[in-house]
């Protein structure tokens, strides 16, 4: 049975929950050293909720059953994506996909013409899935202060 997922903007009071979920989130990437996944799960939440509580991104959340299950954001002026997290135990429930396409959407309101993410390693395919190519690997990208691997990858709009 599917879950039953609303997609709604993120608030301030959700903050607490959706650093919890990366956390979560994050303990499942793939790729990285144990080194680099302690560093992520380290930094990211505040990082990732930082951006949450700019003007200049907009947030999503996923939620089901009063719980956030998922957690998206997209700086609408450069069609930058800020993350896309799903909590472990719904990575197979399309949530990922409902929260890119609440990003794309509001991308091409925003009249951007394309959407550009650093993807880690692991999130490369849920990225080719949805429509994005890698420009390049980027094996120097720096996540406060840490070098960690990513994919610079974009997707046109128009």
């Amino acid at each position: 049975m599917a879950l039953n997922v609303d997609i709604r903007r993120y608030k301030p009071e959700d903050q607490e929950e959706s650093r919890e979920l990366i956390k979560s989130s994050v303990k499942t990437i793939e790729g990285y050293s144990t080194e680099k996944i302690s560093h992520l799960k380290k930094v990211l939440p505040d990082m990732v909720t930082g951006f949450a509580s700019d003007d200049e991104f907009k947030f999503y959340v996923a939620e089901a059953n009063d719980e956030i299950r998922g957690l998206a954001g997209i700086e609408t002026r450069t069609g930058t994506i800020g993350g896309i997290f799903v909590h472990p135990e719904y990575k197979e429930e399309g949530i990922g996909t409902r929260l890119m396409n609440r990003l794309e959407h509001e991308a091409q309101k925003a009249d951007v013409d394309e959407m550009e993410v650093n993807a880690s390693i692991s999130a490369k395919k849920f990225y080719e899935k949805n429509g994005f190519r890698v420009i390049k690997r980027d094996a120097d990208h720096k996540i406060e202060g840490r070098k960690i691997a990513v994919y610079k990858m974009r997707k046109g709009l128009k």
